[in-house]
């Protein structure tokens, strides 16, 4: 069957449908989850805050009460290794033979011969000796119960701990956590999270001892993993969640800082996760107080982060300086509608998958739509059909991937489908290229609502799982968009001629020059998507703070200084031949743009709603200056041309009066 009116007006009617679903979905599955997802917990390490405290002669409790006052929350622990304990004199290292030649001077410890009279001495150990009580106390409750064939002596200072592990491997492991520490911290009022290192051979066995000495942590609001694998991963993060459980309190995703086992172990956690901003090392020694301030607002107000370490700088280390981020944090995220206190966390939930379905049926019925604009006309019944039982079969089999490939093609089609309807040969009034810039803007944006109504769904929320195909969705749509018009521009009577006609043209040096300019803007542009690519400028993030402090949300700079102008023009003066082609991709990206903002769903819909609106409103000021601006030097270049023309006539008449 052919494209016919009928066929259109059910195309357009199943997109009416699935957009009414979606902006259901999103609003009953997105916004209200976010709207009670508000309240932001801010910590500081416990190690930081006693150098800090004692650098200016104060305890760690006064420390804590310091910052308390200016708006901290919680306190992070984090887990010493053997080797800290060593070094700060909690403990001392002995090997077996050490301990056997002590044996034969007159004056030993009397632990010594206790250890002797159990059999437990033995030249090829060795052996770690507390100190003090407390620390006694915390080496006995987690280094048996982390490594396998070792041993705890009860002694006056606290313990001696045997194993067969030599000191290059017991070093790095952690030594646990004191409960005095915790109570110290309870004490002022804090919350304690405890950062806790991997071990070597972690099983179910010990990951059961370590997390069951957890439980009696008092005020415990949250786990943080240390290193770079969870324990348990790859074989054990069942028993991992299963003790998490029992603790009932969420792990913590740090930003930027990929965790083997994370995203498995929260699932099954049942998502009980709280995602975590902190300072690098390389922004503490580079970011001044106020650039960091801005970091951790944009971590909380533009992608849900509810817990924000808060890190000392380099050229500002002083309890005031830390207390003054937290305070001026906690004001600024208090007027973006945030609020201080226990950490928040999203309760799971996901858009039914009827309804899912529904949305992408839209998506379908726009691709039917985009398949014809480009001048396929034949079958597109059966193409429909087709895709609609492809979308089924996805979703049985398995739903997380059917729904990334159905928001990637929503991303794709419905921008294609925006600059193909609205961009023609002919030139426009402004009014009437303003009116089409705000329909082919509401087409591209089809593509955003279903994309959220299809990923309404805590697990992208919480960035567990993703939005796939970024380089895709914006390189796709500027090529088809480019080929196309590129093609229609040019002269023949069917595809064939118009390619032959190209593949014969003699190449212009301007365009051939144009053309790789473009291509090297193309490639910084594809290159910078994402959170990984060219680095951004001093200057450029300095312009990009400015725009967050004066329009509450930074609109992309690709759309109102590049995109939406260029298309305001586009539209004004028409796609009049393939030298516009600069232009056209141009004006594409600010469409593109504009709907995959969407696509960032750990972002909150309405900073992403804030985000567009200020983009296009911006964008289009911008373009209607540069509108004038050309109108301008166009009549200033019309005058210069008219009086060149005018010139010998006015030598003529200046010879005549000479003579």
């Amino acid at each position: 069957m052919g494209f016919s009116k009928g066929l259109k007006s059910v195309l357009v009617l199943v997109i009416a449908v699935a957009l009414a679903v979606s902006v259901y979905t999103g609003y009953r599955y997105r916004f209200l989850a976010e709207r009670d997802f508000r309240q932001v917990e801010f910590v500081a390490g416990y190690g930081d805050i006693v150098s800090l405290a004692g650098a200016e002669g104060m305890t760690a409790r006064e420390g804590m009460s310091f910052l308390k006052e200016r708006g901290l929350t919680g306190v992070v622990i984090q887990e010493p290794t053997v080797e800290d304990l060593v070094k700060r004199g909690d403990a001392v290292v002995y090997q077996g033979r050490q301990l056997v030649a002590l044996l034969d001077e007159a004056e030993h410890p009397s632990w010594l011969s206790e250890l002797q009279a159990r059999g437990y001495l033995e030249p090829s150990r060795t052996y770690l000796v507390a100190t003090n009580p407390v620390t006694g106390e915390q080496l006995a409750r987690f280094i048996p119960a982390k490594l396998a064939n070792s041993y705890c002596l009860r002694t006056e200072d606290g313990c001696v701990i045997g194993t067969v592990a030599p000191y290059e491997v017991l070093k790095d492991i952690g030594a646990g956590f004191s409960l005095a520490t915790a109570r110290e911290v309870r004490s002022r009022g804090l919350d304690v999270f405890l950062q806790v290192r991997t071990w070597p051979g972690a099983n179910r066995t010990s990951i059961g001892k370590v997390f069951g000495q957890f439980a009696d942590m008092p005020g415990l609001a949250g786990i943080i993993f240390n290193d770079t694998t969870v324990p348990g991963y790859p074989g054990a993060l069942d028993e991992t969640a299963r003790q998490m459980a029992k603790l009932g309190v969420p792990v913590a995703e740090i930003e930027f800082y990929p965790q083997a086992g994370l995203p498995k172990l929260a699932r099954l956690l049942d998502q009980h996760l709280v995602r975590l901003h902190t300072l690098n090392d390389k922004d503490q020694k580079s970011l001044s107080s106020s650039e960091a301030i801005d970091r951790y607002v944009l971590a909380a107000a533009e992608r849900n982060h509810r817990l924000l370490l808060f890190k000392p700088l380099s050229n500002e280390k002083s309890l005031a300086a830390v207390g003054h981020m937290i305070s001026a944090t906690k004001q600024r995220l208090l007027e973006e509608g945030l609020s201080a206190g226990p950490a928040s966390t999203l309760p799971v939930s996901a858009a039914p998958l009827g309804l899912v379905f529904v949305a992408g049926l839209g998506v379908i019925a726009g691709g039917v739509l985009l398949v014809a604009a480009l001048g396929w006309r034949r079958w597109l019944v059966g193409l429909a059909l087709a895709a609609a039982a492809v979308w089924v079969l996805l979703l049985y089999a398995d739903r997380t991937f059917a729904v990334k490939v159905m928001a990637l093609a929503s991303v794709l089609v419905f921008p294609t489908l925006g600059v193909l309807t609205g961009v023609d040969a002919k030139p426009r009034t402004l009014g009437k290229a303003l009116a089409v810039f705000v329909k082919m803007s509401g087409i591209s944006l089809l593509g955003a609502v279903f994309l959220v109504g299809i990923l309404a769904d805590s697990s992208f929320m919480l960035k567990l799982n993703q939005f796939a195909g970024v380089k895709l969705a914006h390189a796709v749509p500027l090529a088809v968009v480019a080929v196309f018009f590129v093609l229609k521009a040019a002269p023949g009577r069917d595809l064939r001629e118009k390619i032959e006609g190209m593949m014969i043209r003699p190449l212009e040096t301007g365009m051939a020059l144009a053309g790789l300019l473009l291509a090297a803007a193309l490639a910084v542009y594809l290159i910078r998507t994402g959170n990984e690519g060219l680095p951004v400028s001093g200057l450029e993030l300095k312009f990009r703070t400015l725009l967050d402090h004066i329009m509450g949300v930074r609109p992309r700079t690709k759309e109102f200084a590049l995109g939406h102008p260029a298309m305001l023009l586009l539209l004004l003066y028409g796609y009049r031949n393939n030298r516009f082609l600069p232009l056209l991709v141009l004006a594409a990206i600010g469409q593109v743009s504009m709907v995959n903002t969407f696509a960032h769903i750990h972002t909150p819909l309405m900073v992403s709603l804030l985000r567009t609106f200020n983009g296009l409103v911006l964008g289009l000021a911008v373009g209607l200056v540069v509108y004038a601006a050309v109108k301008i030097f166009a009549m200033w270049w019309e005058r210069l041309g008219e009086a060149g023309e005018d010139e010998p006539e006015k030598i003529r008449f200046s010879e005549e009066m000479r003579d």
